[in-house]
């Protein structure tokens, strides 16, 4: 991403659908993030998705409403309708039996309620739509193909909120490669893992301050790799796999998302004698690191 002053231009998000293994051990899927392609584009969810009886489990509003099918939640019942053109679907949560159209279908898994969200089996959900699922063991991804049926509306997606002046998913897309989304989540994982999450967003936020600045280089590859900057670049660390909700604080650094006000370094004051940061602002306390600039 070349460089974007704070002043007047937003980071922006990459938000909204899944993340998960599909056929993987679930000791991995726990420890790394596996990326989740719907019709070609890269993707995210606030629940990830789990595996039961080998079969993964995603969440079915970010998938069905990202392909322009609508959802509705009737919670007296726990049950899902969703319906667009030429698709008529109803689950209920721990449910073996689905009625898609007019024929009663068997689930190897039934829907799970999960922090709010119903998971479905991802490879039935697909073929409900006319689509196919296929794993990518190389890649670590999970790609779906699907016709959308209607065109998404933007606020479905990632709603701008308002006031926030955070984008819409459909402009971070269109701006923020895939690979510096990915880039950013892996010095998170190398260099905060543990941290709670706002310690993990600061990380990913400092990286972006930096871009910002001009003292530094104009874009996420180029901080990252700056000679003598992180040490998990010199001790390979950086190339470990993210994990998940590295992943996710990636994108909520991306939205503009600063728990330091603007910080350009951090420390762990437990292990750094540094006299670098002698006399320097704390603008930020967050988990084992402090922030400054």
């Amino acid at each position: 991403m070349d460089r974007l002053a704070r002043s007047g231009v937003t980071w922006v998000v990459a938000a909204a659908l899944l993340g998960s293994v599909l056929l993987a051990p679930a000791a991995a899927a726990a420890s790394s993030a596996v990326l989740v392609y719907v019709n070609g584009h890269l993707v995210f969810t606030d629940v990830p998705p789990r595996l039961e009886s080998d079969r993964l489990l995603v969440p079915l509003r970010a998938l069905f409403e990202a392909l322009g099918v609508e959802v509705h939640w009737d919670a007296a019942t726990r049950t899902v309708r969703a319906g667009g053109a030429d698709l008529s679907l109803v689950l209920q949560v721990d449910r073996e039996l689905a009625l898609l159209g007019a024929d009663e279908v068997e689930l190897e898994v039934p829907p799970r309620l999960v922090s709010g969200r119903v998971l479905v089996p991802v490879r039935f959900v697909a073929e409900a739509l006319g689509g196919t699922v296929e794993w990518d063991a190389v890649h670590r991804a999970v790609r779906i193909q699907a016709p959308v049926l209607r065109s998404p509306d933007a606020s479905v997606a990632g709603e701008q909120v308002e006031g926030s002046g955070l984008l819409t998913v459909a402009e971070v897309l269109a701006l923020v490669p895939e690979a510096d989304i990915l880039l950013l989540a892996r010095l998170i994982t190398a260099e905060a893992h543990g941290q709670p999450f706002e310690g993990l967003v600061a990380v990913g936020a400092v990286v972006l301050n930096r871009v910002a600045d001009p003292r530094f280089p104009a874009t996420i590859r180029d901080v990252i790799y700056q000679p003598g900057q992180f040490l998990v670049v010199r001790n390979g660390r950086i190339d470990l796999a993210p994990t998940q909700v590295s992943v996710e604080a990636a994108v909520e650094a991306l939205r503009g998302r600063d728990p330091t006000g603007g910080a350009l370094f951090f420390y762990n004051p437990a292990r750094s004698t540094s006299t670098f940061w002698k006399g320097r602002p704390v603008l930020a306390i967050i988990g084992d690191h402090v922030f400054t600039r």
